[in-house]
């Protein structure tokens, strides 16, 4: 779980912007979804971040936040650390893991965690972050074609921002993303949570409770939805369009291009069938394993058309193995 925080100025002609203070409180308040890191991106900063609290990350880069602020856009993320997608290990300790992610035209925050997404052919990795693969896939297929890849299971939420077209995009699936209109600033304000958009405006008390001055109510964006916000222009929207498959990168490809793009593993295959005497029971189903480059892999569990399957046996019976042998083979052809 991580967290996201920023703006956008709607309205150009307001000179007013978020304050330092109400920036503090917010990145305080995204804190709550990951301490491990701290970054932000503007056009007029570029990337900035480090592997410490948001407390912390607030005190040492002062300047660099007052700078930002004056920027049309701003997009702050907080991490909890996940598993990488090379080893398994994505310390924040290599900033290259931190966020926001930028590359040669986009930068990306993210809140969820990628299982399923396939490395991208000779693309200049930094780090060892899932969130980076998301990268990846936008800067190779486009924003819309990366996310329509991407698979649906996994819950996650994006902001990325266009460095050529100077707009902002947002996305989710499952994981939230918060927005409302400041109209003291003149912003659209998002966040993960209610909480964090609330921090970034100036409050008041009335009768002892305390009230944010001049927000409009707050809605989530719409699952499956991209919004692209440009500064000073109204926010569009467009369904993405479904994937062939919510759970399996593979199938979502559809060009022999976009194939020879990805690093897609072979699988190794072993086809379970059990024997007592002279009695045979079929197989049904086998057990595949995609092999990565380092020789790590996820088992899976896939029928198979059996009329297809190759004559292969490591045999169980009640969890003693009475003969075996495997071997290793594109199976691709014949899963389903």
């Amino acid at each position: 779980m991580c967290g996201i925080v920023g703006f956008v100025k709607l309205n150009t002609r307001q000179k007013k912007t978020v304050t330092f203070e109400n920036m503090g409180f917010a990145f305080d308040e995204t804190m709550s979804r990951g301490k491990e890191a701290t970054g932000f991106f503007t056009p007029y900063t570029g990337v900035v971040k480090d592997g410490i609290d948001a407390t912390d990350f607030v005190k040492k880069f002062d300047k660099e936040i007052t700078t930002g602020l004056n920027a049309p856009v701003f997009i702050g993320h907080c991490r909890a650390a996940t598993s990488g997608f090379k080893d398994g290990h994505s310390p924040a300790s290599n900033n290259n893991n931190n966020h926001p992610h930028e590359g040669k035209r986009f930068v990306l925050v993210h809140n969820g965690h990628f299982g399923g997404l396939f490395p991208v052919r000779n693309y200049p990795y930094n780090g060892n972050c899932d969130s980076e693969l998301a990268l990846s896939y936008i800067e190779v297929f486009g924003i819309e074609r990366g996310i329509a890849l991407m698979p649906k299971t996994d819950n996650f939420s994006l902001v990325i921002y266009d460095k050529v077209e100077h707009k902002t995009y947002f996305y989710r699936e499952s994981n939230p993303l918060i927005y409302g209109y400041d109209f003291t600033t003149g912003n659209l304000l998002f966040g993960s949570t209610s909480h964090i958009v609330l921090g970034l405006v100036d409050n008041v008390k009335i009768f002892g409770m305390t009230f944010a001055d001049k927000l409009s109510p707050l809605y989530s964006t719409e699952e499956g939805f991209l919004y692209t916000v440009e500064a000073g222009k109204d926010v569009t929207s467009v369904k993405i369009a479904l994937p062939a498959s919510r759970y399996d990168v593979e199938k979502n490809v559809t060009t022999a291009e976009e194939r020879k793009l990805l690093e897609i593993p072979e699988y190794t295959t072993t086809t379970i069938t059990a024997h007592r005497g002279s009695e045979s029971y079929e197989p049904t189903y086998q057990r595949l394993a995609r092999v990565n480059g380092n020789g790590s892999g996820r088992n899976t569990e896939r029928k198979i058309d059996t009329s297809k399957r190759l004559e292969v046996f490591t045999t169980l019976l009640n969890g003693e193995v009475v003969f075996a042998s495997t071997i290793t083979t594109n199976m691709r052809a014949i899963a389903h």
